[in-house]
């Protein structure tokens, strides 16, 4: 378990979920931010519930990790919804849907055939400049891993 400063109820962050994310969102993250902001841990002004609402929509695929330093800032200002609130309100929730996702795969690959030509040369570092044009297109609501993974199976078949 989480070892927290003065038990601030980390406990029932990490109750359930994965340990390392939570860490991560707590040292990281949220730490960072108590720091800029000149606040003790237990000064913050997101509570452990939120935190661990915020893990778990990410862990979900509700929404992306950038998404979620948008939802804690959100939570950091004083809005004390969960996170699936928040990111419903916003209209953040992350696109998995596979059909809208390939329809803008198909449209990114199809306006880069050169680059295409070079990734399946063996220059692979080129993806990253298809994923963040399916990115660009959704806002970053896109789901980066299924992005990835359809533009893969769609230049296999080209």
């Amino acid at each position: 378990q989480l070892a927290c400063p003065l038990d601030l109820g980390c406990h029932s962050v990490t109750a359930g979920r994965n340990p390392k994310k939570v860490v991560n969102w707590l040292t990281s993250e949220l730490l960072g931010r108590l720091n800029a902001a000149k606040l003790e841990l237990e000064q913050s002004p997101v509570s452990p519930e939120q935190l661990g609402s915020l893990v778990d929509a990410i862990e979900s695929n509700l929404i992306s990790g950038k998404i979620g330093k948008d939802v804690l800032g959100l939570m950091f200002e004083g809005d004390k919804r969960p996170a699936e609130e928040i990111v419903k309100a916003m209209g953040w929730a992350q696109i998995s849907d596979t059909s809208e996702l390939e329809a803008i795969c198909d449209a990114v690959l199809k306006e880069n055939l050169p680059q295409v030509q070079l990734f399946k040369g063996g220059q692979n570092r080129i993806m990253g400049l298809f994923v963040g044009q399916v990115m660009k297109r959704t806002q970053g609501k896109a789901n980066p891993k299924a992005v990835d993974q359809i533009l893969r199976q769609k230049i296999q078949s080209l």
